[in-house]
């Protein structure tokens, strides 16, 4: 009788288990991993900047998708700064964050609140001082510029000559 009620135990246990391990798989396939599920994207950048007029560096994040993303938690890295982000983006809207972003190694990086990377952009830091933005928003190639627009879509009235 004894033996039963271990055999029992023990196999409720690894059923336990076994749904906890596939539950946890499905939320990562299907919530974070899901294509369909379309993530906040770095949108325009502008660090160091040499025009008149802009003395804040920033960066803006656009989400292409039809949710609410909660960006609590979320940061933009580089290799020598880490910003914390905070707040949300509405369905296809702009949030801009303004602060000291030390990408002199060419690289800014959009991680989610579990640490993983959902969009990075890689340039010439001789490039810094002018702005940089996809066009079209979200999805298109990146252009310089001399004609930042932060928090609203891209305009590449005049491409920076770099």
């Amino acid at each position: 009788m004894l033996d039963s009620v271990t055999t029992f135990v023990k196999a409720s246990k690894l059923v336990l288990i076994v749904f906890t391990l596939a539950f946890i798989t499905f939320l990562l396939l299907f919530i974070y991993i899901n294509p369909g599920n379309t993530q906040p994207k770095l949108n325009e950048i502008l660090l160091n900047p040499r025009e008149a007029g802009w003395e804040d560096q920033y960066v803006e994040i656009y989400n292409p998708g039809d949710q609410t993303v909660y960006l609590n938690g979320w940061t933009l890295e580089s290799a020598k700064s880490v910003l914390p982000l905070f707040g949300e983006i509405k369905p296809k809207q702009y949030s801009v964050y303004f602060g000291e972003i030390n990408a002199f190694d060419g690289k800014i990086t959009l991680k989610n609140n579990l640490g993983y990377t959902v969009d990075s952009f890689s340039f010439d830091p001789k490039n810094m001082g002018f702005s940089a933005g996809r066009v079209p928003d979200g999805s298109g190639q990146w252009l310089w510029t001399t004609t930042p627009t932060p928090g609203s879509s891209n305009n590449v009235s005049e491409e920076a000559g770099v």
